[in-house]
């Protein structure tokens, strides 16, 4: 708190200071950056929220091509870089990763106001933005549904009906880099302009494939968008934006903590088990019809924004929205070349989008808005897994040693002689005696490619009202009140399907039962053909599944959840002066009740509904902002309480919607840029950040990916040379230990497992991370050349642990990218 005190006190001082001396160097001023955090344009000193906003300009400088970039220089924001399907992003704590389309996400990315929030959409291509802005806190009054503890706002460069504009822009580097961004703005006739826009890059992967072919983490991007802008009358534009965009990986480089690389063929030892290097992967061959590792994302929007001015006092905005998402993507789990699991991931989902607002603005006490939006939303999330029911049997009998990271050939452990000897082994230790001719039966109908699949999938309709009002109770103290009202429809499915019958699973369920019953078992499951016999009076052992039971129909089973809440907001801003600001905010944000759906406890029954209450965040929080010539800086204190806190806990494959309770917070967060001279720029952002579980399960836990300390610091220094400026930016991010997952690598918190995993690492230490910006841009700004690099000190890392093998006792890990350079060239017309 001291820090706090000392760096509010010498902003104040230098925001109060008079103009450097004449024989001085002149200081340069900090470009303001206008937002509408408050869904309405403001200077940033007016905002009474916690918000960074950075413009083209900066966006440019810093080489943000990405949330995971945004994140560091923004206090109270951690996000984790991985496939375009698989983003982490966190704000005070909170995160966004909830895969499952039943549950919602906590925190909302926008789009020029349209929400792509859900996990697999809410990464994308940064490219030819005007802004991006990073709102923290409860913001569900502002911009309703999964606000719940902050938004990311992406506004995207308009048409300019201004004249002709294009831009080129191509970059090589570290990995095969090669990125072209390309821009061109045209009018089209007296108040009409196009605007196209595209980005194409290709990276090769900075993880070994030690089998050969393309090494793991390599990416392909194709992302365009196609603007168009009418103003029809005086004070009125309509703009609408198409965009497209095509992502494709080769694949997550899951790493074991367990087994040496190894030729899966001779089970010669290709690696170690150290993190950051290569990996030996294969998918199981049978899976989802001979699927490759890897994946591809294909996202498309259209968006259409009409805003205009009914009279002297009021304004409308009316934001449409369509997205329409498709992704596919195959792991291998268990971070080995043995066929073990094999998992894949297949989303689909369309969703439509309508709010109105109207705006009043007297020019004197009072101002407003208020509204209404509609929001429809159809998704569903596929999940075939693939196992070798005889490695996993290897695995539990222990011949798959995990006590020894030396692997065999996969030939080693399917054979059937060892698999009967394996089985009569178990057999044993329930006090059955196994004839080996059984056993040899029973060994032969094992399958190398047993699969099963489950499905879950959510229909919402949501309606709100909402209304916000202004009041300039005194010259300098501003009041504002909010209130949102949702009612939401939300209909929840779960189907699940087993390609064959799981003889392991019929295996272990007969040593569970008594005599003669286990007998019986173990005579059908020793029949030729036992996988796919359908089950019948002449052969009564129902279709098993091995972690997941099948449903009684095709069709799933199906559920309906309405849910009404209130969130709202109080807030407080008063003016120091024409450049300095106190704000203070209390605010409840909510996020809708869930329905929790599982898979049958056996073969056709129904599938397990749990309804949990909705998720309500209370937060407090009270700040200063100066916004002058040459410094912007803000400090914000905050505590927040969680109820009804939803996460996941993991129970076989499937990750099951639980309430844990109660969670608190509370935190400090600092950022500002700070010109003492015309050629000299520094700036920062620090956030502590204290969130732990309070009750259930979890009590006592941190919350995941969330460090309690954070900071970031970072120049820039210019100097003037060859018709242009040279600049330079060195930027250094540093985090305090985080943790992968909510159960803090907790062993006892892994329920349900088929066999428990041995001790591994559930969190990275502290860490950080040095990167440079060197550029030369002409003064006309026709010509730039930019030279950057990331992780120039190579820090190795873990990005991820755990994994969601553990389930198999087989943790995994996934590391962050290593040092890379790159060198770009900007054209502009």
């Amino acid at each position: 708190m001291r820090v706090a005190v000392s760096l509010l006190a010498l902003a104040t001082a230098l925001a109060a200071q008079p103009a450097f001396a004449e024989d001085a160097l002149e200081s340069t001023a900090v470009d303001e950056v206008i937002v509408t955090a408050q869904r309405r344009e403001q200077s940033l000193v007016e905002v009474p929220i916690s918000v960074t906003a950075i413009d083209a300009e900066r966006l440019d400088q810093l080489h943000i091509e990405s949330l995971p970039d945004m994140a560091a220089f923004t206090p109270g924001f951690f996000a984790v870089g991985q496939p375009a399907r698989t983003p982490h992003l966190v704000i005070r704590g909170i995160s966004t990763d909830v895969p499952e389309v039943t549950a919602e996400p906590r925190v909302s990315v926008f789009q020029d106001g349209v929400s792509f929030s859900r996990k697999q959409a809410s990464v994308f291509e940064l490219f030819d933005l005007e802004r991006i802005e990073v709102l923290r806190g409860p913001q569900s009054t502002l911009f309703g549904r999964n606000a719940l503890i902050g938004a990311v706002n992406v506004v995207q460069n308009k048409p300019d009906t201004g004249g002709l504009d294009a831009l080129a822009d191509v970059e090589v580097g570290s990995f095969g880099l090669i990125r072209a961004d390309a821009m061109v703005n045209a009018p089209l006739a007296d108040g009409v302009a196009l605007r196209l826009a595209g980005r194409v890059k290709h990276q090769d992967g900075y993880v070994e494939n030690l089998l050969g072919g393309a090494d793991f983490e390599g990416t392909e991007s194709e992302a365009f968008r196609a603007g168009l802008r009418l103003e029809p009358a005086t004070g009125w534009t309509a703009d609408l934006i198409v965009n497209h965009a095509r992502d494709s990986f080769t694949g997550t480089p899951t790493k074991s903590l367990v087994f040496y690389p190894a030729d899966p063929l001779t089970g010669e030892r290709l690696g170690g088990l150290q993190p950051g290097g290569g990996v030996a992967l294969a998918p199981n061959p049978g899976h989802d019809g001979g699927s490759r590792l890897g994946g591809e994302r294909v996202l498309t929007s259209a968006t259409a924004l009409v805003e205009g001015e009914l009279g002297p006092n009021w304004t409308f905005n009316s934001v449409t929205g369509w997205v329409e998402l498709e992704t596919d993507e195959v792991s291998d789990l268990d971070g080995t070349a043995l066929t073990i699991a094999t998992s894949g991931d297949d989303t689909t989902g369309e969703q439509f989008s309508q709010e109105f607002r109207f705006t009043y603005d007297s020019g004197g006490r009072l101002g407003g808005s208020f509204g209404a939006s509609y929001f429809r939303e159809d998704q569903r999330r596929d999940v075939p897994i693939s196992f070798d029911e005889r490695l996993l049997l290897a695995l539990l009998t222990g011949v798959l040693d995990r006590s020894n990271p030396q692997l065999q050939a996969q030939s080693y452990y399917t054979n059937r002689t060892l698999v009967a000897a394996q089985l009569q082994g178990v057999a044993a230790s329930y006090g059955t005696a196994l004839p080996f001719a059984q056993a040899f039966s029973i060994a032969g109908n094992m399958t190398a490619g047993h699969e099963e699949s489950y499905a879950r999938t959510s229909l919402a309709e949501a309606v709100d009202a909402f209304g916000e009002l202004t009041f300039q109770a005194t010259d300098r103290l501003e009041l504002q009140a909010g209130l949102r009202f949702s009612s939401e429809d939300k209909t929840s499915g779960y189907l699940s399907t087993a390609a064959d019958r799981s003889i392991l699973a019929g295996f272990l369920a007969a040593m569970s039962q008594p005599q003669p019953i286990r007998g019986a078992f173990l005579g059908l499951l020793a029949v030729p053909g036992a996988a796919t016999i359908p089950a019948g009076p002449t052969y009564p052992l129902p279709m098993l599944g091995l972690f997941t039971q099948s449903t009684a129909t095709a069709a799933g089973d199906r559920r309906t959840l309405e849910d009404d809440g209130l969130s709202w907001r109080l807030t407080a801003r008063y003016a120091l002066g024409e450049d300095a600001s106190l704000f203070a905010t209390y605010a409840r944000g909510r996020r809708p009740g869930v329905l929790s759906v599982s898979t049958p406890t056996a073969p056709g029954g129904p599938s397990t509904f749990t309804e949990l209450s909705a998720e309500t965040v209370d937060s407090l929080e009270a700040g200063y902002r100066v916004v002058a010539d040459d410094l912007q800086f803000t400090v914000s204190a905050y505590g927040y309480s969680y109820r009804h806190f939803q996460t996941q806990i993991q129970v076989g494959t499937q990750f099951i919607d639980t309430d844990a309770g109660e969670a608190t917070a509370y935190g400090l967060e600092a950022e500002g840029r700070w010109s003492p001279r015309e050629d000299v720029e520094v700036f920062g952002a620090y956030a502590f950040t204290h969130a732990r579980f309070g009750t259930g399960i979890y009590d006592g836990n941190r919350f995941r990916l969330t460090p309690d300390h954070a900071l970031t610091v970072g120049a820039r220094f210019t100097r003037a040379g060859m018709g242009g400026e040279f600049s330079l930016t060195p930027i250094y991010s540093w985090r305090s230990r985080i943790y992968f997952d909510d159960t803090n690598g907790d062993p006892a918190l892994l329920s349900g497992v088929f066999l428990a995993p041995p001790p591994f690492p559930a969190s990275q230490g502290s860490m950080g991370l040095l990167g440079l910006r060197a550029a030369w841009e002409r003064d006309d700004g026709r010509l730039a050349v930019q030279l950057r690099g990331d992780n120039l000190t190579d820090e190795r890392y873990l990005r991820d642990g755990g994994g969601d093998a553990l389930y198999i006792g087989l943790p995994t890990t996934l590391t962050g990218p290593p040092r890379t350079v790159g060198v770009s060239l900007s054209i502009r017309y």
